[in-house]
């Protein structure tokens, strides 16, 4: 669990036997034939089979989605489209750009069943007790399929960003300021990264730094904050001006072979941090 995307669930909420019977419909599978991409939920590690874990009593619906992803490196298709190209040429024939797009098609269509597939495990959960849905998403785009994937199940999921109303922005600028407490039980970091609100393109990354020191506050004073290392009894993270959790880590604790033990202490940590976060930011 490296990074979140957290939202409130204006909806019903859905229950552990509806999300097995769409984890069940729609398994992971890898790519076939001219796919570039799949998107499936599987099987959860240590638990015997289980796709759906409830834990921390009834709080938490715990699934994980694989994507199984492939391409072809652009380096690798132009070097046999120009291969292709030469030996036209050379036997005397005219390419045209109809042609070119033709060869360049057939050298995808050639290629990329032979291209290794990455794979990327996608934590899925339902907080049940604080309606709210988290996906282990790296980007928006990918956030954005497993929500497609919920819908096309027929899961009318209706949500909003936790942070939506609150100005995060705003309360972000001010906790690296120090011109605002806080929120409880929480410390500033030392990472973050700045933009200048005249030209956003122009940014400041600052990282293993003192974020009090006087000229670095100096420099944040007049920029927006883009995203503030903040840390908790239990865990580190970055929150993105979107509302989003990056490089979460997390406090080593006991030494537990508990799969669903493990899920449990990581979800509740997050969700304690959401529910600071969010009090502090609606006050």
């Amino acid at each position: 669990m490296k990074e979140f995307r957290v939202l409130n669930i204006k909806s019903d909420l859905p229950e552990k036997a509806e999300l097995e019977a769409i984890a069940k419909a729609y398994p992971a599978r890898e790519c076939k034939f001219l796919e570039q991409s799949t998107l499936g939920f599987r099987e959860l590690p240590g638990t015997g089979g289980e796709i759906v874990i409830q834990v921390e009593g009834s709080k938490f619906l715990y699934a994980e989605l694989l994507r199984f992803r492939r391409s072809v490196p652009t380096v690798v298709r132009d070097r046999e489209v120009r291969k292709r190209i030469k030996k036209l040429v050379e036997s005397g024939e005219v390419v045209t750009k109809k042609l070119r797009a033709t060869i360049k098609d057939e050298v995808m269509q050639e290629l990329l069943p032979k291209m290794p597939q990455l794979e990327t495990v996608i934590p899925l959960v339902i907080d049940q007790h604080d309606k709210r849905i988290w996906v282990g998403a790296t980007s928006d785009k990918l956030a954005e399929g497993v929500f497609m994937l919920l819908r096309n199940a027929g899961l009318p999921l209706v949500t909003e960003l936790w942070c939506d109303g609150g100005n995060l922005p705003f309360w972000l600028h001010r906790w690296l300021l120090n011109q605002e407490p806080l929120p409880e039980s929480m410390l500033l970091g030392e990472k973050a990264k700045l933009a200048d609100p005249i030209e956003p393109k122009s940014t400041v990354t600052i990282s293993n730094e003192e974020l009090t020191d006087e000229e670095l506050q100096a420099v944040a004073a007049s920029r927006s904050v883009l995203f503030l290392e903040l840390s908790s009894p239990g865990m580190s993270f970055l929150i993105n001006f979107d509302g989003a959790f990056k490089n979460l880590r997390f406090n080593p604790g006991e030494q537990c072979d508990d799969f669903a033990h493990e899920v449990a202490v990581c979800l509740s940590e997050i969700g304690d941090v959401v529910a600071r976060l969010e009090a502090a930011i609606r006050q």
